[in-house]
């Protein structure tokens, strides 16, 4: 995240990130947060329902998303994806966050992911 930052001359703060994880039963879920937080997995679990999650491998992000791990998009995904997005990336008018590649950024405001995503705001940071 602090390389993103650096590259767009932005706040730390002003960076999301996209991590995939799949719940107990199987579930893709994507959990959008600021870059300068952590994630509370039991939240997640807890805001799906879920009795737990664990990060997605690799292979799994590519074949869901389309898209390999450090570039990952809040949206535009391979196919629908449930999204979580913690409450505090709301209080930004713009974010940036990965745009496909490692090397490229999308420049999008957070109501615009959870309007396209149709993403559920919750509470999910640690």
């Amino acid at each position: 995240m602090e390389e993103a930052a650096e590259a767009t001359g932005v706040n730390k703060n002003d960076v999301v990130k996209s991590l995939v994880f799949l719940s107990n039963s199987g579930e893709v879920i994507i959990a959008i947060l600021r870059g300068d937080t952590k994630l509370d997995e039991r939240k997640l679990a807890a805001t799906i329902n879920a009795s737990g999650v664990t990060k997605a491998t690799p292979n799994k992000i590519l074949q869901e998303t389309g898209y390999l791990v450090g570039g990952v998009p809040p949206i535009g995904h391979k196919k629908p994806i449930s999204t979580i997005i913690d409450k505090k990336v709301l209080e930004k008018e713009i974010v940036y966050a990965g745009g496909g590649s490692e090397n490229h950024l999308l420049r999008i405001s957070p109501l615009d992911i959870v309007r396209v995503q149709n993403a559920v705001v919750a509470d999910i940071k640690a």
